[in-house]
């Protein structure tokens, strides 16, 4: 049956679940972003608003895609690798920068090696096989 997800491999219903505490993570990042432009020094304000903006952004976008990793839309699959590689470039930039804590539970490090692993396991057959089943309509 189309909508029962008992096919769903576990790796996509951890994905799925990932993204959305992601996606809450980021609308909260943009509220606190929105919050500190209104006590901030002016000139600095409406950066800290724009930041704050694009985390909503991010977070509504993180949502999208945790709901199309759950239904199986290949977008959402092919769109997800994307956005792992893009992570992982810009946290190698991470490591260039000398305050940041390289093997801290947000560092870097950690990110890259959560980035290849979601880039490797949305490129397996069995997963691209599901996607690919599930977004024939």
């Amino acid at each position: 049956m189309p909508g029962s997800g008992s096919n769903r491999p576990l790796g996509v219903r951890v994905l799925a679940l990932w993204q959305i505490l992601v996606g809450f993570q980021w609308f909260l990042g943009g509220l606190v972003w929105m919050g500190i432009s209104s006590i901030v020094d002016p000139r600095f304000a409406g950066l800290a608003f724009v930041i704050g903006l694009i985390y909503i952004v991010l977070g509504f976008a993180s949502l999208l895609l945790s709901r199309g990793y759950w239904k199986g839309q290949e977008w959402a699959r092919r769109k997800g690798r994307t956005v792992a590689l893009v992570a992982m470039l810009i946290a190698i930039l991470g490591l260039f920068i000398p305050a940041i804590d390289k093997f801290d539970a947000g560092s870097p490090v950690l990110t890259i090696l959560g980035c290849i692993v979601i880039i490797a396991y949305l490129g397996t057959d069995g997963v691209k096989a599901y996607f690919a089943s599930r977004s024939r309509h």
